[in-house]
């Protein structure tokens, strides 16, 4: 069981994540260079999926 200290702290570093991948994805769409579609796809895509899957799994290692 997760103590509710250790939750609010993986919610928040699960939110970070998810807020890291929109800033770099709003910035890319500022960026008018070729190299912008790479970050906008990789590295804003890897945050954002880090976060959900982060979420998601501490949603099943706080029991459903």
């Amino acid at each position: 069981m997760i103590t509710e200290k250790a939750l609010e702290r993986r919610l928040r570093l699960a939110a970070s994540l998810v807020m890291a991948g929109l800033v770099v994805e709003l910035g890319s769409f500022f960026w008018h260079h070729p190299t912008a579609f790479i970050v906008f796809f990789v590295v804003g895509g890897l945050f954002f999926a880090a976060g959900i899957l982060s979420y998601l799994l501490l949603i099943l290692a706080k029991g459903g």
